[in-house]
């Protein structure tokens, strides 16, 4: 049975339903938004005008400040010419030690740079990489030493004994059984030093080779086969500073 009804003016509690249906029938009233005033933007002052060119860096204020010029960064200090330029500086001190041994002239014992179209038989020293060694200021450099000659030599003594001189300078024997590389270092840092005297090369006062490992010896075929190329690898450790 149903209970009694409840009083007049009082309204009926009914289940979720019906109370979600009349809160429903009943008008939403909006509130009104508070808006906030904007801050006001601070002009910041002009900062400063960069302008470069290859000498200087001008750094101008806009507030007619006087001009301050700089030294441009990629500028090289005047105590450390071409520093870095490892490479360049090891074909160089190798080309001096193989002269101060007479195995050549200037003409056919040459850095890779200045080895194209020349007339052979022709020495090249060709440093093709330079790994650093961490916190060392040091680097492991691997070199060759090349010497061409033309493949159709009907008497390849002479280039015979010009590779086999080429070769024994960079195998100085310390005892029977061990190769003194120390040495041979020793021995190209004093001829590299010696060079420095001539002009433009006053890069290499200060070259110190620390140690010359041998590699292998190769044999090949260049331009089409007209020139022979006989080649000996080395690894060297070098500093572009004087650490002696």
């Amino acid at each position: 049975m149903r209970g009694p009804r409840p009083p007049a003016g009082r309204r009926r509690v009914g289940n979720g339903a019906e109370n979600l249906l009349q809160n429903r029938r009943r008008p939403i009233q909006l509130r009104p938004l508070r808006l906030r005033r904007a801050r006001p933007i601070r002009r910041q002052r002009p900062g400063p005008l960069i302008r470069s060119d290859p000498d200087h860096i001008h750094i101008a204020h806009l507030a007619n400040t006087p001009t301050v010029n700089k030294p441009h960064p990629l500028t090289p200090a005047p105590d450390m010419p071409a520093y870095h330029n490892i490479c360049s500086k090891l074909d160089r001190a190798l080309v001096a030690y193989l002269l101060s041994l007479n195995l050549g002239t200037p003409d056919d014992i040459l850095p890779a740079k200045r080895a194209a179209t020349r007339s052979l038989p022709l020495t090249v020293c060709f440093t093709e990489r330079a790994d650093p060694i961490p916190n060392t200021g040091s680097y492991t450099c691997r070199a060759t030493i090349l010497l061409k000659s033309h493949a159709a030599d009907t008497s390849p003594a002479a280039s015979d004994a010009r590779t086999a001189a080429t070769f024994d300078a960079f195998h100085t024997i310390l005892d029977h059984s061990h190769w003194d590389s120390k040495k041979i270092a020793a021995q190209i840092t004093a001829a590299a030093r010696a060079a420095s005297a001539t002009p433009g090369a006053e890069d290499l006062a200060d070259l110190t080779l620390l140690d010359v490992r041998l590699g292998a010896q190769e044999a090949a075929y260049d331009h089409d086969g007209d020139v022979f190329v006989e080649s000996l690898q080395l690894e060297i450790d070098a500093a572009p500073s004087n650490v002696s």
